[in-house]
């Protein structure tokens, strides 16, 4: 070999050198895992107080509804308060008697349409009640009894002017108390009125075939079931 040709080789250490080089890695690691649990540490600082606003938000959220729906109530109840103070004052009746008022100004209505009919049984005048109720929780009708009642050839005989015949009145308030509680003898689809001197049909379908009906003998089996008239 060329005794002027240099070869590389690395620089020798001494002991003390490899020491501390060592050292200075064990003090980095230590660093890094400080630094480490700093970072951690830290992190979990940052989840705690999320999570705390968070169940915070929850617990505020859950009051306020709370607080509102007392307030809703005491508001409501104000507002029935004033309604019926002011029904006292302007009309000499509270708001319940109001309702009973309104409820005997529709069954006169409802009986007027029954005129005509006076002569037919109570189970199939009932039906002819029921016919106009249905009427008015149909989408396809007024949504007042009134106006129901009193729509152009709606009912064969109806009149403004015909006369409230207690008989025929007291069958519309029974019924009429009927529906206002919620209790339903019928299909809301019986809307179809069908009636002559001898009986009153329901149906639900304007053409008689195919139609499903309401007959007297329903009626019977309706208040055999649920207690009679």
């Amino acid at each position: 070999m060329d005794e002027n040709v240099k070869v590389w080789s690395p620089p020798q250490k001494t002991r003390h050198e490899i020491q501390e080089r060592k050292t200075d890695v064990k003090r980095s690691k230590r660093s890094a895992a400080r630094y480490n649990d700093i970072i951690r540490n830290a992190a979990i600082m940052v989840a705690v107080a999320i999570l705390s606003s968070v169940v915070t938000g929850i617990s505020t959220t859950a009051k306020l509804k709370r607080e509102f729906e007392t307030e809703l109530v005491q508001e409501r109840f104000r507002v029935e308060q004033e309604v019926s103070a002011r029904m006292r004052t302007e009309y000499g009746v509270d708001e319940a008697e109001a309702a009973e008022l309104e409820l005997q100004e529709e069954a006169k209505t409802i009986a007027k349409v029954l005129y005509p009919m006076a002569n037919n049984k109570r189970d199939g005048l009932r039906s002819a009640v029921w016919c106009v109720l249905n009427r008015v929780d149909s989408a396809s009708y007024a949504d007042d009894i009134y106006s129901v009642c009193s729509a152009n050839k709606a009912f064969m005989g109806w009149s403004d002017d015909n006369d409230v015949v207690d008989s025929l009145y007291q069958i519309a308030l029974h019924e009429l108390r009927v529906w206002k509680s919620g209790v339903r003898p019928m299909s809301n689809k019986y809307v179809f009125l069908d009636w002559n001197t001898r009986e009153i049909t329901l149906r639900d379908q304007f053409e008689e075939r195919g139609a499903h009906i309401w007959t007297e003998d329903d009626w019977e089996e309706y208040d055999e079931q649920h207690g009679g008239y």
